[in-house]
């Protein structure tokens, strides 16, 4: 068995919004993202793939993951970053790009914001200098 951790790229995509989606749910049947993103889990997954691989970097972005592989092939992830470096402004940016770009309605994101409402509001203030383990 060979085991290797390396740095995730913009081919690892579809694995890392796997990583994103199974993280955010906590081993329950839905999480954040099957709140908020409208559609089966293939259209989930699709608008995170969108997210891990945008220009503007947030915390989903690929860049900040590592990725342990068994035998060529991945097998977990993390996402790693400074508090200070990424804000959630432009995560809100992105995921509006996104959103727009799949051709929702200022309604459905309404209806969206409304299903996460109470979980946005559980986001701690960290010392700008914390590293965060995520994912």
């Amino acid at each position: 068995m060979n085991i290797k951790i390396r740095s995730a790229t913009k081919n690892d995509k579809d694995f890392l919004a796997w990583v994103i989606l199974a993280a955010t749910r906590s081993g329950l049947k839905q999480g954040f993202w099957d709140l908020y993103i409208l559609g089966n889990e293939n259209k989930i997954l699709q608008f995170i793939s969108k997210l891990v691989v945008h220009e503007q970097k947030t915390i989903n972005h690929y860049s900040h993951f590592k990725i342990a592989e068994i035998d060529g092939k991945p097998a977990g992830a993390l996402g790693c970053f400074f508090a200070n470096k990424l804000k959630r402004e432009i995560l809100h940016s992105v995921i509006f790009d996104i959103w727009n770009q799949e051709g929702y309605t200022m309604e459905q994101l309404e209806t969206s914001k409304n299903k996460i409402e109470v979980f946005a509001t559980c986001f701690p203030g960290y010392p700008e200098d914390t590293w965060i383990i995520e994912y």
